[in-house]
């Protein structure tokens, strides 16, 4: 993962990712990556809900750090988020 306080630099680090189901408090999905934010995340881990339960999850909440334009106005995604 980069060393955000040494350019060039790597630190060995995963970043996790999981989804719960609120309800009953379970994981429904993780994953791992050595991506430095998450952006990038909450769509693939939005699909890889929907592969493990067998729908789309009826809302969902994550933290500022998933915040993207993209995020909350993809036309795929077809469900609530609040970030």
């Amino acid at each position: 993962m980069p060393d955000g306080a040494n350019k060039g630099s790597f630190v060995q680090g995963y970043n996790a990712q999981i989804a719960v189901d609120a309800q009953a408090q379970i994981i429904v999905a993780a994953d791992l990556t050595i991506e430095t934010n998450d952006k990038q995340q909450l769509l693939p881990m939005l699909a890889q809900v929907e592969t493990n339960i067998g729908r789309k999850p009826e809302n969902v909440s994550a933290d500022a750090g998933y915040w993207s334009e993209t995020n909350v106005t993809t036309k795929a995604r077809k469900r609530s988020i609040c970030i």
